[in-house]
């Protein structure tokens, strides 16, 4: 069996399904896989085991959801990729899926439910084939520094995104957050995660 040098975290309420995803991804060779039931709990395990590589992402669940986790730890780099995983419907996983993109965060697929491990395995390799994979153990200050950050900000590359915040159950919308993303020329929509620490070590947080 080939080694992915992969830490994964599944995001699953359901403890058969969990069970299912965690088994399938050790089978396809992911060196490390943790799991957590909501994402209060997710929050702890990242805490604990440091920054994953993907995360395998249900959307709704009792306590903080998927959506609401996804947001926390976009803000501090604890999560390189996300691939959803959800029987929701196709409008709610649309909304999914462009709020992820939003929040900076690579977007690897939507695999619905149960989950097929030729298609799960195709998006694991995807990952690890694309030339601006960052190793989950990377430090944020490690990929962008100050001088590049200046010139962004500079050139207006940093754009505020206003994002609802959406009840799935209802699908009312219940707030709206700002946030910052730095629209690369090359890389694309790049997370806070890749440039506050630069910008916070260089005195630029008020400007």
């Amino acid at each position: 069996m080939q080694v992915l040098p992969l830490r994964v975290l599944v995001l699953e309420d359901h403890l058969f399904q969990q069970t299912v995803a965690v088994n399938l991804l050790k089978k396809l060779g992911c060196q490390d896989v943790f799991s957590a039931s909501n994402g209060t709990r997710a929050l702890e395990v990242l805490q604990r085991v440091g920054p994953v590589d993907i995360v395998l992402c249900d959307l709704r669940m009792e306590g903080m959801d998927g959506l609401e986790f996804l947001q926390r730890v976009a803000r501090v780099g604890l999560v390189g990729a996300v691939i959803l995983s959800s029987s929701l419907c196709g409008d709610v996983r649309q909304a999914a899926r462009q709020l992820v993109t939003l929040l900076g965060l690579p977007l690897l697929g939507d695999l619905g439910k149960p989950l097929n491990a030729e298609a799960l395995n195709g998006l694991l390799h995807k990952h690890l084939n694309d030339p601006w994979v960052v190793p989950a153990r990377l430090k944020p200050l490690e990929l962008a520094e100050a001088g590049e950050v200046r010139s962004a900000m500079r050139r207006q590359q940093m754009e505020t995104y206003f994002q609802p915040k959406i009840n799935l159950l209802t699908g009312d919308v219940i707030g709206v957050e700002a946030l910052t993303r730095w629209n690369h020329p090359t890389r694309g929509v790049v997370s806070p995660a890749v440039f506050m620490p630069a910008i916070e070590s260089c005195g630029l947080l008020n400007e």
